[in-house]
């Protein structure tokens, strides 16, 4: 605990290095505390190390098969890997322990879509929506995955709602899906 505790205030003083270091002697000597594993994968995972990131998030989900966050983790991982089939089995893992999280909905709903599932992911950022009107990332999504199926209007509707709640803003990322 005291190496993790050491690693998240090194962290916020954006020592990422020395944040490292500390969960990494926290995982060597705890290497049945989930905690550990998961905090030194997540932090793996922040430096693009994701190879190295799913060994400890697979240990920490192994340990801890309740601990969603773990599991919400090597989800994300699988997908930066290319490992869409995998990324959807961990986050539908995740959102069982906690079915009302709209981030972890946006990130499932993410994962079916890119395994050539867009309705369903769509179906995933309605549901994100219904647990937060107010959320503006499932917009962005709803649109993203709308452009890809080439369904050009309906993807300005979600761009256009995603810019809404974005107070007028734009979004650079929703005008190229658009061209």
């Amino acid at each position: 605990d005291t190496h993790i505790n050491l690693a998240g205030a090194l962290q916020r003083i954006n020592d990422s290095d020395g944040a490292l270091r500390h969960l990494a002697k926290a995982a060597r000597l705890g290497p049945k505390d989930a905690l550990a594993q998961f905090s030194y994968g997540a932090i793996l995972a922040t430096r693009g190390e994701y190879e190295k990131s799913l060994v400890q998030l697979k240990l920490a989900v192994k340990l801890a098969e309740k601990y969603g966050r773990a599991w919400q983790k090597l989800g994300k991982v699988h997908g930066k890997l290319g490992q869409h089939a995998e990324a959807v089995d961990a986050l539908k893992r995740a959102l069982a322990l906690s079915p009302k999280d709209k981030y972890l909905r946006c990130d499932y709903g993410r994962a079916l879509a890119r395994i050539g599932r867009p309705k369903e992911g769509i179906t995933q950022f309605r549901y994100a929506l219904r647990l937060d009107p107010g959320f503006a990332r499932p917009h962005l999504l709803i649109g993203a995955t709308l452009a890809a199926e080439k369904k050009c209007a309906k993807a300005k509707s979600a761009f256009d709602r995603y810019r809404k709640l974005r107070a007028g803003g734009s979004s650079a990322a929703a005008d190229a899906l658009l061209k």
